[in-house]
């Protein structure tokens, strides 16, 4: 199973891009079963639910626009 999470959650992860907004990103957050970005300025986890959190995206963020998302394993 940790092999497939991973992959489906890096997924995830690639379709976040840079310049999207906060409230976009929180929809997707929503529809993926995925933690809720907290703030528009800094770093965000959105791990996913169904992993108990183990597998998330590290999403930074500035003045409510995605800067870098990136793959995140804890361990």
């Amino acid at each position: 199973m940790d092999a497939t999470a991973e992959q489906r959650v890096r997924a995830l992860c690639a379709e976040i891009s840079p310049g999207m907004s906060i409230d976009s990103l929180r929809s997707f957050a929503a529809s993926h079963g995925m933690k809720y970005p907290s703030q528009g300025s800094g770093v965000n986890y959105l791990v996913e639910s169904r992993t108990f959190g183990r597998y998330g995206c590290r999403v930074d963020t500035e003045i409510g626009v995605v800067k870098l998302s990136a793959f995140s394993l804890a361990d």
